[in-house]
C-alpha cells in the first residue's frame, strides 16, 4: 500500500477583508465564489510550492464543515474511514506526533511503503 498525502485548500482562515495577519503571505480575501477560491489555492501552491496534490473545497466548505479541519488539521483516511484526526491547528498542530503515529500504524498493519504494493 501506498500511502498519499493531500491538501484541501479551504476557506481563508486571516483573509485581508477579515481577521488578517499583519504580513499575511497569501493577503487574500474571504472567498465569495468557487473561482476566487480556486485562484488562491493556485497562488498557495506556487507560494508554498507543496510536494503533494492540492484540492479545493468546495465555496460551501463541504469538507470543512465534514471534518472540523479549520483552520488546519491532519487527517489519515484508510478505506473510507478516518483512522486518526490530529488536534486543531495551528496551535496544536503536530507533524512529528502524526509522523510517529502513521509509523506504528504502517508497523502494525504491515503495510509496506514501497509503491510498487
Amino acid at each position: 500500500m501506498l500511502v498519499d498525502f493531500h491538501i484541501i485548500y479551504q476557506a481563508e482562515a486571516h483573509p485581508m477583508d477579515g481577521w488578517m495577519f499583519e504580513n499575511g503571505y497569501m493577503q487574500s480575501i474571504q472567498h465569495r465564489t468557487l473561482d476566487q477560491r480556486v485562484e488562491a489555492a493556485e497562488k498557495f501552491t506556487t507560494i508554498a510550492q507543496p510536494k503533494t496534490k492540492v484540492y479545493v473545497d468546495h465555496i460551501d466548505n463541504n469538507a470543512r464543515n465534514a471534518y472540523g479541519s479549520s483552520p488546519s488539521r491532519l487527517y489519515a483516511i484508510l478505506d473510507g474511514l478516518v483512522v486518526y484526526q490530529g488536534a486543531i491547528g495551528p496551535l496544536f498542530y503536530d507533524i512529528e506526533g502524526f509522523g510517529a503515529w502513521l509509523q506504528q500504524f504502517i508497523e502494525r498493519q504491515n503495510i509496506s511503503t514501497d509503491s510498487n504494493s
